[in-house]
């Protein structure tokens, strides 16, 4: 390209595709309102059957000021590192609470800062749900999610007796 912008942005804009990511913006704000509402009540059912299902359930944050997709949870006596492996071979994607910070496991400042120990911080996960998600694998999380805590703290408490 030539030396338009002092060389920063050579080159010609595709007005097409501009014009597309524009009228695509426009579509997506016209729905907003009935998306937010369906993702608000997968992820409300979600909660709701964890909490029913899971003793040592957490749910991080507040129960209704929150992002539509997002469900934040601990759970006691569980490493959320084992559980999100559990998850993913029982085709459920989940994601850690705590980030790795120099090769190291370490809890999540966030949920630290909102009163969570390191053990509590070390159980945490983050589900969401989206706009292709159905309520057959709301259903399917109901059943995976409980099922793999189990498994997880009947192995902790066996490894904890011997």
């Amino acid at each position: 390209g030539g030396g338009q912008e002092g060389g920063a942005r050579s080159g010609t804009e595709a007005v097409p595709a501009i014009v597309g990511m524009g009228a695509a913006a426009e579509l997506a704000r016209q729905d907003l309102p009935g998306r937010a509402g369906r993702l608000t009540a997968l992820r409300d059912r979600l909660r709701d059957g964890l909490k029913e299902r899971i003793e040592g359930l957490r749910l991080n944050g507040s129960w209704t000021s929150r992002l539509p997709h997002n469900l934040h949870v601990c759970v006691d006596g569980v490493a959320g590192e084992s559980l999100v492996l559990g998850l993913d071979q029982a085709g459920i994607a989940a994601g850690l609470g705590s980030a790795c910070n120099s090769k190291a496991m370490r809890p999540s400042h966030v949920l630290k800062a909102m009163g969570l120990s390191d053990e509590e911080a070390k159980g945490a996960m983050v589900l969401t749900v989206g706009v292709p998600t159905t309520d057959e694998e709301i259903d399917r999380a109901l059943e995976a999610i409980p099922a793999a805590i189990e498994r997880l703290r009947r192995v902790t408490a066996l490894t904890a007796r011997k």
